[in-house]
């Protein structure tokens, strides 16, 4: 089981659901970082250029991370095509949201809500539940490191993502006691996740679907 996820049963998640598009080909508290419709905190980033023109909404959440956990985009690139790199960027911000809600449980006006839809907001409700449900609450702590991304068309609202995550380095940790829940390294930490996005009528890419596929080889 992947270690950052150690408190919360990593693929119960979403395993074993398909993704109904085609699949991609390669493939607590304390100080806070804030990012506006973020793709992450610190970090080298290879995403989306300037020229991509991402979504900018006006109502692009603000996302905070706490200031011990770092997103890392090395290793992620962007494509040069201006609809796959803004569709890139609205998944990065899915990905910081979905950070930001392990660490602050956020369930009723947390950041994932502007990123997801129908199947990806349960889950991710979820996935809050367990996190304020492990030993009192949970945080995270550390670098998720995320690489090898891959986005493809479907049609003109919706498209199907791929990109691996190195867990090795990002652990949940004890808000009331400030303990790191570490597990020993194992290849399950190295994640493959596939999304299936949709285009919503404010044009912010959503997420819609999701499944991991841990210890995957081609992560490692």
């Amino acid at each position: 089981m992947p270690r950052f996820r150690t408190a919360v049963a990593a693929c119960a998640v979403a395993v074993g659901m398909a993704l109904t598009v085609a699949a991609c080909g390669s493939g607590g508290g304390g100080d806070k970082g804030a990012i506006k419709g973020s793709s992450g905190n610190g970090g080298s980033s290879k995403s989306a250029s300037p020229s991509a023109a991402p979504s900018q909404q006006a109502g692009a959440p603000t996302i905070k991370l706490p200031a011990d956990f770092k997103l890392d985009y090395t290793g992620w690139t962007a494509t040069g095509n201006a609809t796959k790199d803004a569709v890139l960027k609205d998944v990065q911000g899915y990905i910081a949201s979905m950070s930001a809600a392990r660490a602050y449980h956020d369930v009723k006006n947390g950041p994932y809500l502007y990123y997801t839809d129908l199947q990806a907001t349960a889950d991710a409700r979820d996935e809050i539940k367990r996190f304020e449900t492990t030993d009192g609450g949970a945080t995270i702590t550390g670098t998720d490191r995320y690489y090898k991304n891959d986005v493809a068309l479907v049609s003109a609202s919706i498209a199907s993502v791929s990109y691996c995550e190195d867990q090795n380095k990002a652990y949940s940790k004890v808000i009331k006691t400030g303990k790191v829940l570490r597990t020993p390294q194992t290849t399950k930490d190295y994640v493959f996740t596939n999304l299936q996005v949709q285009k919503s009528t404010n044009g912010v890419w959503k997420t819609v679907k999701v499944t991991y596929n841990p210890g995957a080889v081609q992560c490692q």
